[in-house]
């Protein structure tokens, strides 16, 4: 077992990672490029809603940090001093220019002059097919160390779910590429310190590449499905998801929920990922490209469903419940949610949004009944701690005839209470 492991990116995924190799007796030494970050986390804090039975994320890095198991530094040379192993967590965003792999060369710049020999490293962040090789294998061997032999290198895709982040790191298998024996077996060993389940070995780093991203493509085309089928129902005057229950009552079918779309960092860019590899070989991908249209699509069929709600005095308003681009989440980043509340400002709406989980937007308020106060239309987007299941009365500051957009079934059990108020419920 090594002694000192370096986890590069202390985000969604990098700081679940650290702390369990922390709790396993390995120094884990976190490196991140925010100051701001580094900071919480050294004063014992952490903004991320993991949980692991009883202990939040918080306390488990309270606890690591008070045994000295755990450290994050912005310094590369503090970061990789003495350590055995190096695993990657620094996300690749997506820009009108295509996938940016700038986070990734910057990360790979910090490690190289910090190589020694019997190095392990692991790239542990979804990427297009060809990333491991080209953005860390190649810079590895152009400054004179050979992978496989001097250091081992082997692409490791991370599989966790925000909320079950340690959970998943120790009961999720995963997949290890690399084309030397060596490589995949040190990989192996590094993973088995924190992992209680299987390991999946490939002989190619991008056909673990494209695994993951093929894992995610699956997932976000079973939403494309479930949202036409939605659309389908509604036109004939069905339940979606009562359509949705009846069909996966057969034992080889599973429909995932529809919603307001599909939002993140990984389902939406999985197919930015495979078709930036796909140019290269000139092959199309119309099924997922098919797919990601559907579901970006979604928020604004949704915001289309305001123009018909009642405009008092001329006014427009919308409450938003719900901006986090899943329930049960902190994270806005290509939320629906985010799209939804942009549409209806461009459509002349005024916006008053809440969400208990994410902050920092200027059209936010502090309770939903405040959200709701004289708004034409509310949309409920989002399962969150403070608003599911909901409370009746927080629809009362509602106008005469207002529409209720409820993309998540959350007033499945108020249908009564909806209509005895005298308003309108669109619903999945």
């Amino acid at each position: 077992m090594p002694r000192r492991v370096a986890i590069v990116g202390l985000g969604f995924v990098g700081l679940p990672v650290a702390l369990s190799f922390a709790r396993r007796g390995v120094i884990a030494s976190g490196l991140d490029i925010s100051q701001s970050l580094v900071a919480e986390l050294t004063s014992g804090h952490s903004r991320l809603l993991e949980q692991d039975g009883d202990l939040t994320i918080t306390d488990i890095l309270g606890q690591c940090l008070q045994e000295g198991t755990f450290t994050a530094s912005t310094d590369p040379e503090q970061a990789y001093r003495d350590v055995e192993a190096i695993s990657i967590s620094v996300g690749l965003p997506v820009s009108g220019q295509g996938v940016e792999f700038g986070p990734l060369d910057q990360a790979v710049a910090s490690l190289l002059p910090h190589l020694r020999k019997g190095l392990t490293i692991l790239l542990r962040t979804t990427v297009p097919p060809g990333t491991t090789a080209r953005h860390l294998v190649q810079p590895i061997e152009a400054a004179g160390w050979k992978v496989g032999h001097d250091v081992f290198v082997a692409y490791v895709p991370e599989r966790l779910a925000e909320g079950r982040a340690f959970a998943e790191t120790r009961e999720m298998p995963v997949l290890v590429g690399a084309p030397d024996q060596a490589s995949r077996l040190r990989a192996e060993e590094l993973m088995k310190v924190i992992l209680d389940a299987p390991c999946h070995q490939t002989d190619s780093y991008e056909a673990a590449e494209l695994a993951k991203l093929a894992e995610n493509g699956q997932r976000d085309a079973n939403v494309a499905l479930s949202q036409e089928i939605a659309r389908l129902s509604e036109a004939l005057t069905l339940s979606a998801r009562e359509v949705i229950r009846l069909t996966n009552t057969h034992p080889r079918v599973r429909l995932l929920d529809p919603g307001p779309g599909v939002g993140g960092a990984c389902l939406p860019n999985a197919y930015l990922y495979m078709a930036h590899a796909a140019a290269e070989v000139r092959v199309a991908l119309p099924t997922f490209r098919a797919a990601r249209n559907t579901n970006d699509q979604v928020p604004e069929l949704l915001v289309d469903l305001a123009l018909s709600a009642p405009r008092p005095n001329g006014k427009a308003k919308a409450a938003v419940w719900g901006l986090a681009m899943k329930d049960n989440s902190m994270d806005d980043r290509q939320s629906p949610a985010m799209a939804v509340v942009q549409g209806l400002l461009a459509k002349g709406f005024s916006v008053s949004a809440c969400d208990p989980l994410v902050q920092g937007h200027p059209f936010q308020v502090s309770t939903p009944a405040e959200a709701a106060a004289g708004a034409s239309v509310l949309y409920a987007l989002v399962r969150q701690p403070g608003l599911d299941p909901i409370d009746p009365h927080w629809l009362d500051g509602l106008v005469p005839g207002a529409l209720v957009v409820d993309a998540r079934g959350m007033f499945d059990g108020l249908k009564g209470e909806i209509s005895r108020r005298g308003l309108t419920l669109w619903s999945l």
